[in-house]
């Protein structure tokens, strides 16, 4: 056997190989340990900043094997700087690194704005009639300032004048003027209103047609007119204590010459304080029933008993009794056989139909 000496390196153990020289057989024995490295010293090959890590390396003696190893990043050297708050803006801590080279910065601890401090309202401009004016206020922490405006003040207006007189119709108008600015306003004065006179019949009334009166107003001059009623009135006043009428008819003379017969008997009593009631009724016996009574003017309604009433307390009554025939066969009353005769049957007629009586 001849020995064969293998010298251990940094990372292989060491041994002896022993080999026969005839047939080559061989075994090894001898193990010596691994050396290992034999580093240097350690070699920084980056160097770190305040926010990134560096790195160093190291070289072994025997092999050259290196190994390299993190530096620690060096982390940053801040300088706080306060901003106080304004009126207007917040506060807040700026961060900056103090290292060279560093711009490394931050922005923190805000502290919200303070708001104005405005003092009292001082008039910078005086307000007059015509003129809104001016206030303003400062702020004692900085040069801000706020204004409002100041109402106009009130207009001296003198008594007034009426520019145009107020009629019966129209309306006038007064003008006011003020002292101070000169300025006008004006004011409507309310329509007089007529000043009407008496009426005074203008067209008399007939049996046919109605009549009209009219008035004046004492202001303007302007006439109104109306229609009366028709002239067929039987006159009832208030000193009349008893009044009756038998069975005749009334022949009243129209002013176109013909005679008109009211076919009635009428009753009036009067009683002090009370009201005045009077009756109509058909002329003899039979149906004749087509007229309309009116008390001053306006139908009258009749009452349950059939009988029509002129309020208390009226002076002058006046009853018309509208429903006048023309009978010129009968001037004073009387009534031919025929015409009996037909209104016997207007009667049976009424009877049954369900007419009033």
């Amino acid at each position: 056997y001849v020995a064969t000496v293998t010298a251990p390196t940094c990372l292989n153990a060491g041994y002896t190989t022993h080999t026969c020289s005839r047939c080559n057989d061989s075994y090894t024995d001898t193990e010596v340990t691994a050396l290992g490295h034999d580093f240097g010293d350690w070699t920084q090959t980056l160097a770190p900043t305040a926010d990134d890590p560096g790195e160093e390396i190291r070289t072994c003696s025997r092999c050259g094997a290196t190994e390299t190893q993190q530096i620690a990043a060096l982390g940053h050297n801040y300088v706080a700087v306060v901003t106080e708050p304004t009126c207007e803006e917040r506060g807040y801590t700026t961060y900056t690194c103090a290292d060279p080279g560093c711009d490394s910065t931050y922005v923190a601890n805000y502290v919200a704005a303070l708001g104005h401090d405005f003092g009292g309202w001082t008039v910078t401009t005086a307000p007059t009639c015509t003129e809104a004016g001016e206030e303003t206020r400062y702020c004692s922490r900085c040069d801000a300032n706020e204004t409002r405006p100041v109402a106009k003040t009130a207009h001296s207006w003198n008594g007034g004048e009426v520019t145009a007189e107020p009629t019966c119709t129209a309306k006038g108008e007064k003008t006011f003027t003020c002292a101070v600015c000169e300025g006008t306003k004006t004011e409507t004065i309310a329509a007089l209103g007529h000043v009407w006179g008496e009426w005074t019949v203008t067209t008399p009334a007939t049996t046919k047609t109605k009549g009209v009166e009219s008035r004046v107003c004492g202001r303007c001059g302007e006439t109104q007119t109306r229609e009366t009623g028709y002239a067929v009135e039987i006159i009832i006043t208030r000193n009349v204590q008893f009044v009756n009428i038998g069975k005749m008819c009334y022949v009243l003379k129209g002013e176109d010459g013909d005679d008109y017969t009211l076919y009635n008997t009428a009753t009036v009593e009067w009683s002090s304080g009370q009201p005045m009631t009077f009756e109509v009724h058909p002329y003899s016996n039979f149906a004749y029933d087509d007229y309309i009574v009116y008390i001053n003017g306006k139908e009258a309604r009749e009452n349950e008993d059939g009988t029509y009433t002129i309020p208390n307390g009226t002076e002058d009554a006046i009853v018309t009794v509208v429903g006048a025939v023309k009978d010129d066969s009968s001037p004073n009353g009387r009534i031919s056989f025929w015409e009996l005769l037909i209104r016997f049957f207007r009667r049976i007629i009424a009877v049954f139909s369900g007419k009033k009586d």
